[in-house]
């Protein structure tokens, strides 16, 4: 991949009338030092960037950036003294700063005044966007020289993988997606040195353990989704310590045990347990799936009543062509649970066939959600009221579904 350095330049500090920035020894990360008045420089043997970008306003050095710099494309940008300025900056950023697919590293020291913050963000939204990572984020420390007068470049690059850390719970607690965790966590372990991985090992495990369970909440697996998430749990609770880099794993813990409590099995009815992941699906905003999971919760309700194996799949199918018989008949079934399963069977029909009707308009998606939320709560009511009413003529309905005892 092409290297691309970006870097910040203010107008530095006014000395006898004339703004400059102060020489001094800047000590890398790696271990040289270097004698200049600005960071890029210093970075430029570090890096060995394959383009060079200097984002400023225009009272920005640039005399000086063109003696020490050399070759670099210089990138005008307003002082950011409103919203309106900064909304604009990142208008020019996007449009004059080539980062595609490209590794970026980022150089905040001669920044003015908020201009890093922005700088920063924006290019951790590129790396989303556009293909780019991030490979460094500097910063030269002038107030915090050691005893030699060098001046430490430190670099920051743990503030911005902390927000991807802060976007992998997001989508894990909103959504029920780990891939982003996995991916990360796989990201950063085949960056450690060998001995760390293998001391490491339990967090390869989560990552694939995470996966496991987004793939399960990916398929609608009732079952499987509380089995993967009490793994989950399980070895992430079992770590005692883990390498610096992952230290954002342990915000992770109270996310996981919360959703385990939302997910997990603890009813003798099975049903009862496959709702409880219905409503988590809804609240999750699984639409699609919540509708799917609840038909198949009503086909268990109805097998366990009647003492069937609930995971036979040809009976089943055949309980499903028992209710579109029985809609308007109420032979096998109450009113009640005929008119429900039929609703809900409805709108499986229409999400399931993903809104592809020639009268289906942008009103039916939001229609679809506020039916789906009523349908969650009416089945509760429907499955727990009288429940003995519900099923009727069990010997017939074992008979039309080939059911021998």
């Amino acid at each position: 991949m092409k290297k691309v350095l970006i870097s910040t330049l203010g107008r530095g500090q006014k000395e006898n009338g004339k703004y400059d920035y102060k020489e001094g020894v800047y000590f890398l990360p790696d271990g040289r030092e270097v004698r200049t008045k600005l960071v890029s420089k210093a970075l430029i043997d570090y890096i060995k960037p394959d383009e060079i970008y200097i984002l400023g306003t225009r009272e920005s050095l640039w005399d000086l950036a063109d003696e020490l710099i050399g070759s670099y494309r210089k990138v005008l940008i307003p002082y950011g003294i409103n919203k309106e300025e900064f909304w604009e900056m990142f208008r020019i950023i996007n449009k004059e700063v080539d980062v595609s697919g490209k590794d970026i590293y980022l150089d905040i020291t001669h920044g003015f005044r908020t201009i890093p913050l922005l700088v920063s963000t924006v290019v951790n939204l590129f790396s989303k966007v556009k293909g780019a990572r991030v490979k460094g984020l500097f910063y030269g420390i002038f107030e915090a020289k050691d005893e030699k007068g060098r001046i430490p470049v430190v670099d920051l690059l743990p503030i911005l993988e902390l927000n991807e850390w802060i976007e992998g719970f997001t989508l894990f607690k909103n959504y029920g997606d780990g891939d982003f965790l996995a991916e990360l966590i796989e990201e950063k372990l085949s960056g450690l040195k060998p001995e760390f991985r293998r001391e490491a090992g339990d967090l390869k495990k989560l990552s694939k353990l995470l996966r496991k369970y987004s793939q399960a909440v990916g398929f609608t697996a009732v079952n499987f989704i509380p089995k993967f998430t009490d793994q989950v749990v399980r070895i992430i609770n079992n770590i005692k310590s883990v390498p610096a880099d992952f230290n954002s794993v342990e915000l992770l813990k109270a996310s996981l045990n919360e959703t385990y409590e939302e997910v997990k099995k603890e009813d003798a009815e099975e049903w009862k347990n496959q709702y409880k992941i219905v409503k988590w699906l809804f609240n999750k905003r699984r639409y699609s799936q919540a509708t799917i999971a609840l038909e198949e919760c009503i086909f268990t309700y109805v097998l366990e009543k009647m003492g069937i194996n609930y995971l036979e799949k040809e009976i089943r199918e055949k309980l499903s062509k028992a209710f579109r018989e029985d809609e308007k008949k109420n032979k096998f079934f109450s009113p009640e649970l005929n008119s429900l399963f039929s609703k809900i069977r409805d709108l499986r029909n229409m999400t399931g066939h993903a809104f592809m009707q020639k009268k289906a308009t942008e009103g039916h998606i939001k229609d679809a959600i506020d039916k789906l939320k009523n349908y969650v709560e009416e089945t509760y009511k429907v499955l727990t009221n009288n429940n003995a009413d519900n099923i009727k003529n069990k010997e017939e309905l074992e008979n039309y579904l080939g059911f021998s005892k």
